[in-house]
């Protein structure tokens, strides 16, 4: 387990080989929110809004991890389009798969 929901969130990460798991508990159950593999960001949720970890991140098969603290988050956003483009891409995405996950439901 990388974290754990309801802990501090000092760091992103973008995964450069491996898998994670996002994770939360709902009534006992375990909920897999998404599947994460090369080349996405996670933990980033916690760090843009400067609050706590909102789910558990749990390594699927080893990994290896870029690690972006809130400074370096900072001047991503602040330097880099291509970055800032990604990661709204991302968010986008992961967007988009929950409000799918609703309707189905």
């Amino acid at each position: 387990v990388m974290f754990v929901e309801g802990a501090p969130s000092n760091e992103a990460y973008l995964l450069k080989s491996g898998r994670v798991d996002i994770v939360r508990r709902n009534r006992g159950k375990r909920l897999v929110l998404q599947n994460l593999e090369a080349g996405d960001i996670f933990g980033e949720m916690g760090l843009l809004l400067e609050n706590i970890r909102t789910a558990d991140a749990v390594v699927m098969e080893d990994c290896t991890c870029y690690v972006i603290d809130h400074a370096e988050l900072e001047r991503q956003l602040g330097e880099s389009p291509r970055f800032v483009q990604g990661l709204v891409r991302i968010l986008s995405g992961r967007l988009k798969r929950m409000n799918d996950r609703v309707v189905e439901d």
